[in-house]
């Protein structure tokens, strides 16, 4: 799945996104007090900006927001930042190979990390061998009952070959410069 992803977004001139580009901020536009409460998620006043399964979860989806399962890009407002579909709908690929231990290797650097391009292999301790990259932003399957893992900065991870309803790709385009 990976490789016809990255194929397909070549079309239209964009690249997959590494997690921690610009565009990887809080799905809020920087209301970090929305974004870091446990269950901000949850429908309220920021609910317009992404989409996550409402009701009780797995067995009564209220679709509250219009969808019981995906929605097309752009059907939910910007965020502040004027960014779409940062959280919820689908896990979204990134370009950066997936390694338990990258963040704390930024860490242990003692550096600030700009732009930081991810590691330049892939090790998951859990299956050594096995290549995966970073999956970002949650799902529409993501409940404040089950998960808390449907925020911009919400980190999974996935093998290549990995299919599902719920994954789909960043795209980021670059700024024009003057």
């Amino acid at each position: 799945m990976w490789h016809t992803r990255t194929r397909s977004r070549t079309a239209n001139g964009q690249e997959i996104g590494c997690p921690l580009k610009p565009n990887s901020s809080s799905p809020h536009g920087g209301d970090s007090t929305a974004s870091s409460m446990p269950g901000a998620m949850s429908l309220g006043p920021l609910a317009s900006t992404w989409q996550i399964f409402q009701g009780h979860f797995p067995d009564v989806n209220t679709g509250e927001d219009g969808y019981i399962s995906t929605a097309p890009v752009g059907s939910f407002s910007a965020n502040g930042y004027g960014l779409f579909d940062m959280a919820g709908n689908v896990w979204e690929w990134t370009s950066d190979w997936y390694r338990a231990d990258y963040y704390a290797t930024l860490e242990s650097s003692g550096e600030i990390a700009t732009n930081p391009r991810g590691p330049a292999s892939s090790f998951d301790p859990s299956e050594p061998g096995v290549q995966k990259r970073v999956q970002r932003g949650g799902s529409f399957l993501c409940t404040d009952q089950y998960c808390a893992r449907y925020v911009a900065g919400g980190r999974g991870k996935g093998e290549l070959d990995t299919g599902t309803n719920h994954l789909g790709f960043r795209c980021v385009r670059e700024p024009e410069h003057k």
